[in-house]
């Protein structure tokens, strides 16, 4: 049987699609009733589809034609390419562009129910352009910007076969109404029908020959026009039968046409003079339908008999040559019906079909398919095969699925012939037996076969199969199930990989199997072997990776193993394994291929590209030029001994592996290579398999922008020089390209790179062809794409594709320019805001400092008042009583609260003058130690609620300078206060003043241990305070506050011709230093003319404190020192109190109430406790006194929650008062008060307390769960009771003990348990327990005796004295009384 040129293609048949072919080529045509043509069709179908069921197998020969997935449509009239060389496809769906991987749908207007099919697609005169015969008229449709226009209303609705243009440049337009003439411009001429003469209107096919003659072949035979010198046209009859679908002229001028079946061919002249006698019928009984002239070949298309190929020779009968089927089944007429045939610029040929589009490609790459047909003996027996052999006589043994077959050539190696050796033996298995995995030579007369279930002989000369008892042990006793791989070594020794089993050998020299012994390999599938010239052998276990293992001296077991692991393969299976002539060792893998020279340690992957999306290497082998031939899933790679790569497609329609298959694979002596595989065997000559060095042309095939397709602008990409314009609001631009090398596209690798954008060229696969950019910003692009030639280089030639995104209307120049206006004048505002904003921060940081002072005046001024006011409401109602020296007290007090409103009252004014001159010295000459160690003490109760270090040194006691005391006090105020703020718990801050005697100036100097600003070895100045601190993890809204704060004091110490520098530690804390020059040089004359006349002392400072004792007093501030009382009276305890209200009330209540006052401190609440206070009087200046927070504190702890504390303030803030009653102040007094209102509220605030502790310790009962808790007094005593409760049988229960539980000292629950019930704690422990005793006593159910240990009582007779004092009886006359329910005790 001799090799041909044929593919099949099975599917299930599409009724829709058969009963439109006979549509197409039965009822325009046939001369019967419409309704027998329906029958007919009707009855050929359903044979067609029985028969399909039975004969669904084939052989299949040859690589030159293969199917193109190229459609979406089955049914292909109508083929061309257009001048980028894209093939436009026309047919049931309409238009379609073909690319080589995808088509795309061409405009809606082109789809069937608009057109019906399109029967032709020409190339037109005008460019870019196609002519579209269609079943409704003849169209223009240009292919670059997707219009679409007919080209003569004469024709709409006509049925358009064909066109032609002659040498006059006339166009004849074949239709179904005669024939329409048109000039170049497509000007209507003439129309020619039959009442000019022609023989039948349904027009097939217009041609011209060498003589300018028209032949018309139509419905009823053939005509001929010819046109006169008046260019009129005459039509006469050349032939008058059948119906001719085509008529054609070779190169030689043979005409070739078809009549009612038959194929004739004639010499021009001849058929002119005679066409009945003179043509030849070369074909009968054949139905064409259309013709293709090529080169040496005339092609006819048939219905239901594939492509008919004819060669031509001048002088001679054309030969018919090997026709192209698509389908060698049984009854395969539908799908070996052709439509059309179009030969594009690489002279390869579209065929298309009822049954899908075909690619004949002219080339000489001969890879051969052997496959099984049910209905051909001469065919394999099963398509599967897992082993091959080339036996010395060039026959190729075969292990099938299904047997061995036997292929042997003949002479010429133009035919084979196929042998299949079935082994019957096992009855009740014949599958499993004949499912040949190894066929490997013992010797020329004996081959050891495996199969699924044993191991066996093959005799090739008696053709049987032999079993031994040694070669069954394998399976029986070694437990060794199905041979993966094997290796005959040059000795002949076979060795074999099992799936179970671990690793085999059959030894030549003994001609017995044995198990090789692999200690440690009990398990494990093992995939692969071969063998090295050091005779070490190379086995891959699955999950493991590949083992070298050296054999001992017998061969028979390992004697040590070198591991590869998996991790060298990609974490992937080893599945194949071949060592090369130039001892290179290649492992195929699950999905890639690996190498390594045998002496190295180290595995490098290979590369393939091609179009296997899952690179299983099922084979590798060796040619006589020392190529490496690999077989994957799809196809075949070659690699040359430079590491070139090139991929065959072998058959697009169906795999020729899978994965996990095993498959055979030699080479004869001829050089002649074959692989098997699971869909037949595969055989070629590497030397003839030569590679399409055509060059590749990059397109764009498809533009995405958004989600739509934007065709139009593709095209213009593909056909224009000029840039594409994209508009600006297209957030994301996909392209998708092809090289157009339609054979084997997925060979091609692409390159591409965008300028302007990418930097580097990206590569990638044919499977990733696409590029999508997004947001790409508006300017010039150009998209520029490589791809690589079918033999495996790159092009030369470069795709440039320019494009341009447009800018958006906001950006225009107009835009652009109304943009810099605003924003020029954005920016002035901006920083016009950030101007008054800082300004308004600086002054935000001097009016906290003069609010503060003016807060300070006002409590100033109410307190004055108040010391004024009471001493005369003193002296109107006890005038004549009053001694003489407490008169002169109080008019002393009252002189001097005289002075101090004085004072404050100036230094109103003051601040009134700094408010609008705060760049304006207003210099005076004062001691500047006393300023600064005034506000240094001002400050110090904030340092000591932080618990920090507060001392200051001042080295001289009075420094006389020149300086603006309000700027001085501000500057203090800001440094000391930053200080405090900045430095963390128990850190310390000290300041110290010193004379400079080489500047002549007084340096003041400021250092803590806040860690708040950046640690550097540097000096900070106030200016680059914040860009230092830019990044660190901080308070930043601190951070500008605290900067302004500085900023401000900076600014005055600079008015003063001083510096400030801040130096930042590397240990932490920071350092702030100024210096005041001494004298008046440094200042201007406008600065010194505001030089005023001064006392010697400084004026009053709102800061400033009255720090003088009262003479004879035991208990002001200097001597008290947080120490106890010692007085019968109730102590009232002052806070912050100053010495003349101290003074004041002790002249006033010294005989009702002893009066201390205590600075707040850190340790005021302790010292609290340790009086027996009956009162907490508190002078605050606002809601930031400190002070406020004891409120907080007392009402925290469960011993001083009850004292009542009183505020009084000067505060002028509207809820100042509530405030302090949120806090839980039970009494709040506003400055100036009445000495008598002062006096009443205290004694009743007093009173009610004492009453309400006699009304707590009434209600005492034995039961704490039956007290009803109000307040933290009740709580307390709650406590207690539930502890004395817990402890009531513990005779050892103390008040110590107690103490312990309460977690407050002895003396503490002292003072507050005799506040609360004028009891002791040992009076009030044995109190209850006594009261629970009475209440036992009343049950009637215990003895005295056992009562008193219940209620912690060890001695009975002391029991009895307690209880008899307690409730004037003894306890048993108690137990003997009468208790109803309503008697309280």
């Amino acid at each position: 049987m001799k090799k041909s040129n044929v593919i099949n293609r099975i599917g299930t048949f599409d009724f829709f699609c058969i009963l439109k072919f006979f549509y197409i080529f039965e009822m325009q045509y046939n001369e019967k009733s419409p309704f027998i043509n329906y029958m007919n069709k009707l009855i050929i179908y359903l044979l067609i589809s029985l028969t399909t069921i039975f004969f669904n197998t084939q052989r299949i020969f040859g690589y030159n034609l293969k199917a193109i997935k190229a459609t979406n449509t089955d049914i292909i009239t109508s083929i061309n390419q257009d001048s980028s060389n894209f093939i436009w496809i026309g047919g049931s769906n309409g238009l379609l562009r073909f690319d080589g991987y995808t088509s795309i749908q061409i405009n809606d207007d082109l789809k069937e129910e608009h057109f019906g099919y399109i029967n032709n697609i020409y190339r037109s005169n005008i460019e870019n352009t196609f002519f579209l015969a269609t079943n409704e008229g003849l169209f223009y449709y240009n292919y670059v910007t997707d219009e679409i226009r007919i080209t003569d209303e004469r024709l709409r609705g006509y049925e358009v076969k064909s066109i032609f243009l002659s040498h006059d440049k006339q166009w004849y337009v074949a239709t179904n109404h005669g024939i329409f003439i048109f000039d170049s411009q497509f000007r209507y001429i003439d129309l020619i029908t039959s009442q000019e003469g022609l023989t039948n209107e349904l027009v097939n096919m217009v041609i011209e020959d060498k003589d300018y003659n028209i032949l018309v072949a139509h419905g009823g035979g053939i005509d001929r026009i010819t046109k006169n010198k008046e260019n009129r046209y005459t039509v006469s009859s050349i032939l008058k039968e059948g119906i001719v679908r085509f008529i054609i002229l070779d190169r030689n001028d043979n005409i070739w046409y078809n009549v009612n079946g038959n194929i004739y061919w004639a010499s021009r002249q001849q058929w002119f003079n005679d066409p009945v006698i003179s043509a030849n019928k070369i074909s009968d009984n054949t139905e064409c339908v259309l013709g293709l002239n090529l080169k040496d070949e005339v092609w006819v298309g048939t219905r239901g008999n594939g492509v008919l190929r004819y060669g031509i020779k001048k002088g001679e009968v054309p030969s018919l040559l090997e026709p192209i089927l698509i389908d060698r089944s049984p009854n395969a007429e539908i799908n070996n019906s052709i439509l059309s045939l179009y030969q594009d610029s690489n002279r390869d040929i579209w065929i298309g079909t009822i049954n899908g589009l075909y690619l004949y490609t002219d080339s000489d790459n001969s890879f051969n398919i052997v496959k099984h047909d049910a209905n051909d003996a001469n065919s394999l027996s099963i398509n599967l095969i897992s082993s091959l052999h080339v036996a010395t006589d060039q026959t190729v043994w075969l292990g099938t699925s299904y047997g061995i077959n036997s292929f042997v050539w003949n002479k010429d190696k133009t035919d084979y012939k196929i042998t299949h050796y079935i082994d019957y033996s096992d009855s009740n298995d014949v599958i499993g037996g004949n499912r040949i995995l190894m066929i490997a030579p013992c010797s020329d007369s004996l081959y050891l076969i495996s199969t699924k279930l044993e191991l066996k002989y093959f005799n090739p000369i008696t053709k049987k199969y032999l079993k031994t008892d040694n070669l069954d042990e394998a399976y029986t006793k070694h437990g060794m199930r199905y041979v993966r791989s094997y290796y005959t070594n040059r000795a002949g020794n076979i060795y074999m990989a099992f799936n179970k089993g671990g690793i085999g050998v059959w030894l030549k020299s003994k001609k017995t199997f044995y198990p090789i012994r692999w200690e440690g390999r009990e398990s494990g599938v093992c995939r692969a072997i071969t063998q090295d010239k050091s005779g070490k052998l190379w086995v891959s276990v699955d999950g493991e990776g590949l083992y070298c293992l050296t054999l001992s001296k017998d061969g028979l077991s390992v004697k040590y193993a070198t591991s590869y692991n998996r991790s060298q393969f990609s974490n992937q299976y080893v599945t194949n394994l071949f060592i090369d002539s130039k001892n290179t060792i290649w492992a195929g893998t699950f999905n890639g291929l690996f190498a390594m020279d045998v002496n190295q340690k180290e595995f490098h992957p290979f590369t393939l590209s091609g179009i296997d999306t899952h690179l299983y290497v099922s084979s590798i082998n060796e040619d006589k030029n020392h190529n490496i031939w690999i077989s994957s899933i799809k196809g075949i790679y070659k690699i040359t001994s430079k590491d070139n790569i090139s991929y065959y497609e072998i058959d697009n329609t169906a795999d020729i592996s899978k994965l996990w298959y095993i498959i055979g694979h030699g080479m004869d002596k001829d050089g002649m290579m074959y692989i098997g595989g699971t869909n037949g065997l595969i055989y070629f000559n590497p030397s003839s398999i030569n590679l399409d060095r055509r060059t590749m042309q990059p397109y764009i095939s498809n533009l995405t922008v958004g989600n739509k397709t934007d065709f139009a602008n593709c095209q213009k990409l593909n056909y224009s020089n000029e840039p594409v314009e994209l508009s600006h609001d297209h957030k994301q631009i996909s392209f998708e390209f092809s090289s157009l090398y339609y054979p084997n596209p997925r060979i091609i690798r692409y390159a591409y790179k965008l300028d302007g954008f990418d930097k580097d060229w990206i590569y990638t696969d044919s499977y990733h062809r696409f590029i999508s950019y997004s947001n790409l910003s508006s300017g010039h692009y150009t998209l520029k794409i490589k791809t690589s030639t079918p033999s495996g280089g790159w092009s030369e030639e470069t795709g440039s594709f320019p494009f341009i995104v447009k800018a958006s209307p906001f950006m225009s120049w107009y835009a652009i320019l109304l943009y810099l206006i605003g924003g020029s004048a954005l920016v002035y505002f901006i920083i016009k805001f950030f101007v008054l904003k800082l300004k308004i921060k600086r002054d935000n940081s001097l009016n906290y400092w003069k609010i503060r002072n003016i807060i300070n005046i006002t409590n100033g001024l109410r307190t004055p008042l108040t010391l004024l006011y009471a001493p005369l409401e003193y002296f109107v109602n006890h005038y004549g009583e009053i001694p003489k020296e407490e008169a002169e007290s109080l008019l002393k007090i009252m002189k001097r609260n005289v002075k101090n409103m004085s004072d404050q009252i100036n230094s109103f004014m003051e601040l009134s003058k700094c408010e609008s001159e705060n760049s304006v010295l207003k210099l005076k000459n004062i001691d500047i130690a006393l300023l600064i160690s005034t506000v240094f003490e001002s400050l110090r109760s904030r340092a000591e609620i932080k618990n920090l270090s507060y001392e200051m040194n001042i080295s001289a006691k009075e420094v006389k300078v020149f300086v603006d005391p309000a700027k001085i006090e501000v500057i203090i105020f800001n440094l000391l206060n930053n200080s405090i703020k900045m430095t963390p718990e128990n850190g310390s801050i000290a300041l110290l003043c010193s004379f400079d005697t080489k500047r002549h100036n007084y340096k003041i100097e400021i250092s803590d241990t806040s860690t708040f600003y950046e640690n550097a070895k540097h000096v900070i100045t106030v200016g680059n305070l914040l860009h230092h601190n830019a990044d660190r993890d901080i308070d930043k809204q601190m951070l500008k506050s605290e900067f302004f704060h500085l900023s401000v004091a900076n600014d005055f110490i600079q008015l003063h011709k001083g510096r400030l520098s801040i130096v930042c530690s590397e240990n932490g804390g920071t350092n702030y230093t100024w210096h005041i020059p001494l004298g008046v040089s440094h200042y201007s004359a406008e600065q010194l003319s505001t030089l005023e006349e001064t006392e010697d002392n400084i004026p009053y400072s709102p800061f400033q404190k009255d720090t003088k004792t009262l003479s004879g007093t035991p208990y002001d501030v200097s001597t008290a020192q947080l120490s106890d009382i010692n007085s019968d009276l109730p102590v009232i305890i002052g806070i912050d109190w100053s010495v003349d209200l101290l003074s004041l009330v002790r002249i006033q209540l010294a005989d009702e109430y002893t009066f201390v006052n205590y600075p707040f401190r850190k340790n005021v609440v302790e010292a609290i406790k340790k009086q027996k206070c009956a009162a907490i009087i508190i002078d605050v200046l606002n809601k930031e006194a400190l002070s406020l927070r004891l409120i907080t504190m007392l009402k925290k702890d469960s011993v001083l929650a009850n004292i009542p504390v009183m505020i009084i303030s000067a505060s002028i803030e509207a809820d100042f008062e509530h405030y302090c009653y949120d806090l839980g102040a039970d009494i709040w007094l506003k400055k100036p008060f009445d000495l008598k209102y002062f006096h009443a509220r205290i004694s009743n605030i007093i009173k009610s307390r004492e009453k309400m502790t006699e009304i707590i310790k009434q209600k005492l009962i034995v039961n704490p769960k039956e007290i009803n808790v109000l307040s933290n007094n009740e709580i307390f005593l709650a406590n207690v009771m539930k502890i004395i409760e817990k402890n009531m049988s513990n005779e050892g229960f103390t008040v110590d003990a107690l103490a312990a539980e309460l977690n407050v000292s002895h003396s503490a629950l002292y003072r507050k348990l005799t506040q609360l019930t004028q009891q002791s704690p040992v009076d009030f422990i044995r109190s209850i327990r006594l009261k629970r005793a009475a209440q036992l006593l009343r049950t009637h159910n215990y003895l005295v005796l056992e009562i008193c240990s219940m209620v912690g009582f060890s001695d009975q007779r002391y029991f009895s004295t307690c209880f008899k004092r307690q409730y004037g009886i003894s306890p048993k006359a108690y137990s003997m009384k009468d208790f109803d329910n309503t008697e309280e005790e």
